[in-house]
C-alpha cells in the first residue's frame, strides 16, 4: 500500500466482480473486456461438519455482530478485503461455487497435481 500511495506502483486493474473501495481509480478486468475474469481472496469460519447447529448458529451471530461494527469494517477495507458476513448456508454456497469455477479453470488449462 505504500508504494502505491507514493506513486511508485499503479493498480492497473483488480480481478474483483466490483471496484475495490480503496482502489476506486482502477477498472475492474471485467470493464476492462475480461468478463470471465473474476477472483478475489476471501476469508471464512469453519466448524466440523458434524458441530451442532446451536453451537454453529452462536459463532455466527458473533462473527456477523463483529463484522458490522464500524471500527473492525475499517480496519479490514484499508487492508483490502471487502467484507461480506453470511450464514452458513451462503458460505457453504460460495465455497461449492468457487470450487466448481476453479475445477474448470484447472482442467481447461490441463493442470495436474506433482
Amino acid at each position: 500500500m505504500p508504494h502505491i500511495q507514493s506513486g511508485q506502483l499503479r493498480v492497473l486493474a483488480v480481478a474483483s466482480g466490483a471496484r475495490s473501495p480503496i482502489y476506486p481509480e482502477a477498472a475492474t478486468l471485467r470493464e476492462q473486456g475480461l468478463s470471465n475474469v473474476i477472483a478475489s481472496g476471501w476469508y471464512g469460519f469453519m466448524a466440523p461438519g458434524a458441530s451442532p447447529q446451536s453451537i454453529v448458529g452462536r459463532l455466527e451471530a458473533k462473527v456477523i455482530r463483529v463484522l458490522a461494527d464500524p471500527e473492525v469494517k475499517q480496519t479490514l477495507v484499508v487492508q483490502g478485503p471487502e467484507v461480506n458476513a453470511g450464514v452458513a448456508a451462503e458460505s457453504g454456497k460460495f465455497i461449492d461455487e468457487e470450487k466448481r469455477k476453479w475445477g474448470e479453470v484447472i482442467r481447461a488449462a490441463g493442470l495436474k497435481e506433482e
